[in-house]
C-alpha cells in the first residue's frame, strides 16, 4: 500500500504504508536476479533466456515464481503463495501473485516476462 500525501507547498509526497515489508519482500524476489545479491547467490527469480510463448514456458515461469518466493514460507512470513499465469500477448507472459502473510494479509502482485 502507498500513502500518497499532497503537502502545503504544493510538492506530493510518496510512502509505503505500515506493515508493507510483505510487500517489499515479495518486490525484491522477483525483481532481483538469481545469482546477483552477494550475500545470498540463490535469492531472486531464476534468469532464463528468451523462450516460446507456450504452456510448458508458462509453466517453468510458474515454478521459478515460486521457488524465489518460498523462502518467505520457510521463515514464516507468509502462508501461501498463489500464482496463475496467462499467455498475454504473442510476446510475452503475464503471472498473477498472490502472498498470503502470517497475518492473513494479502499481497498482489503481477510480473510479465517477454517471450518469443
Amino acid at each position: 500500500m502507498y500513502i500518497i500525501t499532497l503537502q502545503p507547498d504544493g510538492s506530493i509526497n510518496l510512502d509505503f504504508g505500515p506493515g508493507d515489508d510483505l510487500f517489499n519482500s515479495v518486490v525484491l524476489s522477483l525483481e532481483i536476479r538469481k545469482g546477483s545479491w552477494w550475500l545470498d547467490p540463490e535469492f531472486g527469480l531464476a534468469v532464463r533466456p528468451r523462450m516460446k510463448n507456450s504452456a510448458k514456458t508458462a509453466r517453468l515461469f510458474e515454478a521459478d515464481l515460486r521457488a524465489a518466493l518460498q523462502w518467505l514460507i520457510t521463515a514464516k512470513r507468509a502462508t501461501a503463495v498463489v500464482i496463475a499465469t496467462e499467455r498475454e500477448l504473442p510476446s510475452r507472459l503475464k503471472a498473477f501473485i498472490e502472498v498470503t502473510g502470517a497475518d492473513g494479509r494479502t499481497v498482489p502482485y503481477t510480473k510479465f516476462i517477454e517471450v518469443v
